[in-house]
């Protein structure tokens, strides 16, 4: 079986089909969201309680982030 590439896959993805896939990927994270152990990603890590996170993770994403992205066509 061959290994999906999603990089290019999405090259030859049109307007609509690249707001498709932005309107389902917000329909997936509203899924995700409502998920009953979503809650401790919902929001941004409290760096101030948990000083050594920033050390182990880089790039921090939440949930919150991800949704404002997708709305935001980021």
């Amino acid at each position: 079986m061959k290994e999906c590439n999603a990089s290019v896959m999405l090259e030859g993805c049109t307007g609509v089909c690249m707001q498709m896939l932005l309107f389902r990927f917000s329909q997936l994270m509203k899924e995700i969201e409502k998920h009953k152990d979503a809650k401790p990603f919902l929001e941004p890590v409290d760096t101030k309680a948990f000083p050594q996170y920033k050390k182990y993770i880089k790039h921090p994403m939440d949930l919150g982030k991800i949704s404002s992205k997708l709305a935001n066509n980021e």
